[in-house]
């Protein structure tokens, strides 16, 4: 019950006016898991580039606000892209620090899948291509049974497909947990 009330915490829950009057459409996936298949593969919830290209033809002329010179090691962001630009310019300035993987945490807005803490092993398709998952440190984490890996939430869930087009734009080769 804690790690769900956190999540909620963590999370801005507020649904973006563009994707309501139609501006930005959300894109038609497939689904995230066919039965009797081998193959599992998820998908961004937002499938065109057009939109994600947007929010950074918007911040070319603007002088960022992020002004450290710091290792960034955590970030609290929400999950919509009402804040699609700030996600650009968060990533884009992320990039210099050249990070090895990134880790994801969201909410389970369908509070389905077993266990308190659910991760993905199989690869995000996003407009930009595949964001591949660090299947070391999943398989590590699940071993300790610090995590429960359950593909079926992420059919749905958009907490974390939503952000994983900026990470394959400005990451096209770092895994994500």
């Amino acid at each position: 019950m804690i790690i769900r009330f956190i999540s909620f915490l963590l999370s801005v829950l507020l649904v973006s006016p563009a994707i309501l009057d139609g501006s930005i459409p959300v894109g038609n996936a497939p689904s995230a898991i066919e039965e009797n298949s081998a193959t599992i593969e998820h998908y961004s919830f937002y499938q065109y580039k057009e939109n994600f290209e947007i929010f950074y033809d918007s911040i070319k002329e603007q002088e960022s606000v992020i002004a450290t010179d710091k290792r960034i090691y955590g970030v609290i962001l929400p999950h919509h892209l009402f804040v699609g630009k700030e996600f650009a310019r968060l990533f884009t300035f992320l990039r210099k620090q050249k990070p090895s993987v990134i880790v994801l945490i969201g909410p389970n807005h369908w509070d389905s899948g077993n266990g308190g803490i659910i991760t993905s092993r199989e690869s995000f398709w996003t407009p930009y291509g595949r964001v591949e998952t660090a299947k070391d440190i999943i398989q590590q984490l699940s071993q300790k049974s610090l995590i429960h890996i359950d593909e079926a939430p992420f059919a749905k869930e958009h907490s974390i497909s939503s952000i994983t087009p900026f990470i394959k734009k400005e990451f096209p080769s770092i895994p994500i947990v």
